[in-house]
């Protein structure tokens, strides 16, 4: 007598409910099965009633297929195996089919930054394709940082029966990439969730780097030029603080004034982290700041001391506070 028959059902474009069952003897091993359907009235649907209704199989399993089986029936199932030596049927199992139902994935959209907002990705889904008209749905995202794997989840998101669901993830890191997966259930009887979607990337929103860099100096002198007065070399060197990226660094601009009238600027902008700039005996200031297509990081400033203040060293380093 066949035994243990369990299904268990997906709603996909082939939408089958799978049986399977074991034969109790090896007395009675069945060359042939039958799945017998009936719909939850409790009459069973004969096969000279509807042949789709009944499933023949020379194996332990057999599908039913859509649409003979509606999404919010219960059914009665039962086997029936035959051989040379006879038949036997197994017990009658009621399945209802909202506790067999997984709907297919649903499908992202799109994950992207939301335009003025910093750390957040709005993240779009469609519902479900075979998701029964009219039932509510309900889904969940997790999320990871794209070099990770390690996964966060978002609390559910109830969607009705929108066509479209949304959500905008928050609290993220600046400038980073995000896979994205989501998935869904009928919130109405059903207890199997679908399968998580195919992953989707999406970056954050760049900042303004927000460090200044660290920046250091050399000093050498050259020679006086035609009016006698002296003129120096000043090498400026920087590194970018190892922080959290922020975005992607586009250039640095490097600006030099005289401490004594800072109207007259030398500015140079450069993708190097080196620059140059030749100055005479009196006292200037010059700063550094990175840039991305965010904005400007803070200044990193350092003050050139005139000749009157230390003629000691020909060549010295100086590191910037």
């Amino acid at each position: 007598m066949p035994v243990a028959l369990t299904a268990r059902r997906r709603l996909t474009l082939e939408d089958a409910a799978n049986g399977n069952n074991q034969p109790a003897q090896e007395s009675l091993v069945p060359e042939a099965a039958l799945h017998d359907c009936g719909d939850h009235t409790g009459q069973a649907v004969e096969a000279r009633h509807s042949g789709e209704n009944i499933c023949r199989s020379t194996v332990n399993s057999c599908s039913f297929l859509h649409p003979n089986l509606h999404y919010n029936f219960d059914y009665k199932v039962w086997v029936k195996a035959e051989n040379a030596l006879g038949e036997a049927v197994s017990d009658v199992t009621t399945m209802s089919t909202l506790h067999l139902v997984k709907t297919e994935a649903p499908e992202l959209v799109s994950v992207k930054p939301i335009p003025g907002l910093k750390q957040m990705l709005e993240v779009l889904w469609k519902r479900p394709l075979l998701a029964p008209s009219g039932f509510p749905v309900k889904c969940t995202l997790r999320y990871r940082s794209a070099n990770s794997n390690e996964t966060v989840a978002s609390s559910e998101v109830n969607m009705g029966i929108d066509e479209l669901g949304m959500f905008n993830l928050s609290g993220l890191h600046d400038y980073t990439k995000y896979a994205v997966a989501v998935r869904c259930i009928c919130t109405e009887g059903q207890i199997l969730w679908s399968d998580w979607s195919a992953e989707k990337i999406g970056t954050t929103e760049e900042k303004a780097p927000s460090s200044k860099v660290d920046l250091w100096r050399a000093i050498g002198y050259i020679h006086p030029n035609g009016n006698r007065s002296i003129l120096r070399s000043v090498r400026l060197m920087w590194k970018e603080l190892q922080l959290p990226s922020s975005g992607t660094t586009i250039g640095y601009r490097a600006q030099c004034f005289l401490e004594s009238d800072d109207a007259q600027k030398l500015i140079s902008n450069t993708t190097d982290k080196t620059i140059t700039f030749n100055i005479t005996g009196e006292a200037y200031w010059i700063s550094v700041v990175a840039y991305n297509s965010a904005g400007d990081s803070p200044e990193a400033t350092l003050r050139i001391p005139s000749i009157k203040e230390k003629r000691t060293f020909i060549l010295r380093f100086l590191r910037a506070e």
